[in-house]
């Protein structure tokens, strides 16, 4: 999601889960297209994973990207997570493992989602460049163990792989039986929730209710109607 926050209201009856789906109705003239494309980010001498903090790092890369774009951060507890363009309604992001996700804006055909994530792409590399750092867009790592990949800093990634791996919670079998939440992979999400006319949903989906994203894993990019 654009913002990477949520109501943590609890959704505790069927009727609001269907009306939390309900307020994502919306005409088709008001359909739109939007790309997420998540990627590795790699150090270029060694081929490692890059962590969240120092001078080689997401957090350098992110602050990197606010400079260029002038997008707004997205903080928490007082690291920087994600960037979120007020204009467009683009967004930048992380997934648990560092792997780098552009949130494309609601955009009315293929070819404009095109050259957003073109843009995107050469935005990205010009910042990584004097780092040291690269990109790899495949749906797995190829060599990196889950021990050496970096949890980011965001709350509800620590939250659920600690719930996920302890099995209190009600989760998918891919979730329960395979790697945890930080695990080596990028996905497209086309099973996402529709948003709301006025914006993209803020209360979560009760987990028995959610798909995970290695369900939705197949490749680095994708494409939603929201």
């Amino acid at each position: 999601m654009a913002r990477d926050q949520v109501d943590m209201t609890p959704i505790e009856t069927r009727e609001e889960l269907i009306a939390w789906f309900e307020a994502g109705s919306k005409p088709k003239s008001q359909f739109r297209i939007g790309t997420e494309h998540e990627k590795f980010v790699f150090t270029v001498e060694g081929h490692n994973p890059v962590p969240y903090d120092g001078s080689r790092s997401i957090r350098a890369l992110l602050e990197g990207m606010q400079h260029l774009l002038g997008w707004e951060p997205i903080i928490e507890n007082g690291n920087i997570i994600g960037l979120f363009d007020v204009t467009s309604g683009g967004a930048i992001s992380l997934e648990p493992g560092g792997q780098f996700e552009l949130s494309g804006a609601p955009l009315e055909t293929v070819h404009q989602t095109c050259s957003e994530l073109m843009a995107h792409l050469a935005q990205v590399k010009e910042i990584a460049r004097p780092l040291g750092i690269g990109f790899l867009g495949l749906g797995m790592t190829p060599n990196w163990s889950r021990a050496e990949i970096p949890m980011m800093p965001k709350g509800r990634y620590r939250i659920m792989t600690a719930r996920s791996a302890s099995g209190h919670v009600a989760t998918p079998p891919a979730l329960t039986t395979g790697p945890p939440l930080a695990a080596p992979s990028c996905s497209r999400r086309p099973c996402s929730a529709p948003a709301p006319a006025g914006g993209r949903p803020r209360r979560p989906v009760p987990p028995a209710a959610r798909r995970s994203d290695r369900n939705c894993a197949s490749s680095t990019a994708g494409a939603r109607l929201r």
